[in-house]
């Protein structure tokens, strides 16, 4: 991640992992797998991970706002 990050300050470092964080959990497969198991009325403990596919995902959102983008 470092790499890819050259001239990102840390508020926009934050923003990545925010953004990557979103993508992670309103993955279109999670939204089902929540949809049906309300709809079965039972109790769901899910436990959701955050991939690099979520992270370049994020990459392609959040942009430095000085410098150039090193990707």
């Amino acid at each position: 991640m470092a790499a890819l990050t050259k001239n990102y300050t840390g508020a926009e470092i934050e923003a990545v992992c925010r953004s990557a964080n979103s993508f992670a959990l309103f993955k279109e497969d999670v939204i089902k797998g929540i949809e049906q198991k309300i709809q079965s009325k039972q109790k769901v403990i899910m436990e959701q991970k955050v991939c690099m596919a979520d992270f370049m995902h994020a990459l392609d959102e959040v942009k430095p706002a000085f410098g150039i983008d090193s990707k």
